[in-house]
């Protein structure tokens, strides 16, 4: 059997992270699926960078070193499977010992975000953005693909798969079936909470959907996961005195995360895009998932593979700072829910079947 390894050094217990840990996982999956033996090389409670992390101060050149030792302890890897987070000494090294010690591997670099210098515009994240650059150009030494969600053929000299984020339908599971309450809706944002989740537009449209004093739909929002900007967005429902309609509960898993998606009328996808990158194309994880579970959703017209022409179950909006059009969501629930909620879920289950499994679309990458 082949053997691959899949890299990174997120921390995989995060709450901040579970979302994208939940992607490292299903990835890895489709990976076995695909007739490989997975060794997931990231950082979990069971593997020792977690507990080098509370020691090491400079803790991602201390995972790329056990890393490195993990490696150099497999007799043989066909496949190198890393999830880029940066260009450094720790990674090149990596990177040198898999070509050394394994001269045949395939390595692939999976980029979540490219261009990404935008996200270490900050002051305290100069230090990564120059040594980024500073390594970043002996990638091409080792590297024999590059995966990204964005047009490109080629970068840091190295040939570039554009792939789109994908699911596992034997992992996410369907939701029950509700009976639709057009005078009362609820929608959710499933997320950890950063800047780009743009939740301070569901918010402000809240306001002014709010401010108008006819008779309309008593809609709620749920935030769920944990993250820097939580207590910012209640502290704005605050401000703008919507506070009874907006709620924050924290990260939920297992059967309390069912119920909250069961209940629900509608999901947001990433609304604040913009405040990153002025992206031409974006592949969002979260709406793939609102996919797979057969929950219609929110998102921006650069989510491409669910735009108008091609699927009927998502509200695209424009990536920007505008407030959310409460009535528009309103028409948009009303008008999906004259099908039957059974059918809804099916019709979007087909869909992600079709389009969106990991098992397709990490398949040309290893054929």
């Amino acid at each position: 059997m082949r053997i691959l390894v899949y890299i990174s050094t997120i921390d995989m217990n995060s709450d901040v992270y579970m979302g994208v840990a939940k992607k490292i996982k299903m990835q890895c999956e489709a990976f076995e699926k695909l007739g490989f033996q997975v060794k997931n090389l990231s950082n979990s409670v069971n593997n020792p960078i977690e507990k080098l992390k509370k020691v090491f101060p400079s803790y991602y050149a201390t995972s790329y070193r056990v890393i490195k030792k993990r490696i150099c302890s497999i007799n043989k890897i066909d496949v190198c499977y890393i999830r880029y987070q940066g260009a450094s000494r720790g990674l090149v090294d990596v990177l040198k010992t898999v070509r050394n010690y394994h001269p045949d591997c395939k390595i692939i670099l999976e980029m979540p975000t490219y261009p990404y210098e935008q996200e270490l515009k900050s002051l305290l994240d100069k230090p990564l953005y120059f040594r980024d650059v500073l390594y970043r150009g002996k990638l091409k030494n080792y590297v024999n693909l590059i995966t990204t969600f964005s047009d490109f053929k080629e970068i840091y000299g190295i040939p570039v798969i554009e792939i789109t984020n994908g699911i596992d339908l034997d992992v996410i599971k369907p939701r029950k079936a509700k009976e639709f309450n057009p005078d009362s809706l609820v929608i959710i944002g499933v997320a950890g909470m950063q800047i780009w989740h743009g939740f301070d537009r569901i918010i402000e449209g809240l306001s002014l959907y709010y401010k108008k004093e006819v008779e309309k739909p008593r809609i709620t929002f749920i935030g769920i996961g944990e993250g820097p900007y939580k207590e910012k967005w209640i502290q704005l429902a605050e401000n703008h005195g919507v506070s009874e309609y907006v709620k924050f509960l924290g990260a939920k898993s297992g059967d309390e995360l069912e119920k909250l998606y069961n209940d629900a009328d509608l999901g947001i996808g990433s609304l604040g895009i913009y405040h990153v990158m002025d992206f031409q194309r974006v592949s969002i994880l979260k709406t793939r998932e609102y996919c797979a579970k057969g929950l219609p959703f929110i998102t921006t017209q650069k989510d491409y593979m669910f735009s108008n022409d091609r699927f009927k179950y998502s509200l695209v909006v424009k990536d920007n700072n505008s407030a959310i059009d409460m009535y528009e969501v309103v028409e948009f629930l009303n008008n999906i829910n004259k099908e039957r909620n059974e059918c809804v879920i099916s019709d979007m289950r087909d869909y992600a079947t079709n389009n969106i499994q990991w098992c397709e679309i990490l398949k040309p990458l290893v054929e």
